[in-house]
């Protein structure tokens, strides 16, 4: 339990987040893109929604 405490604690610190390269693209994108207004990040409870925004 104390390591994945940790290991949240630390991503949600700017440690690198695995699995999602294309998202994050995606969302830089969209951030620099002068024709959208925003972006949207939707899913299930605890998939990682939060930690992404940031």
């Amino acid at each position: 339990m104390a390591e994945e405490l940790t290991a949240a604690s630390s991503a949600r610190d700017g440690a690198e987040i695995f699995g999602r390269k294309g998202e994050l693209e995606l969302i830089r994108q969209s951030l620099r893109c002068s024709e959208c207004s925003g972006i949207l990040i939707e899913g299930e409870i605890g998939v990682g929604k939060t930690l992404l925004a940031r």
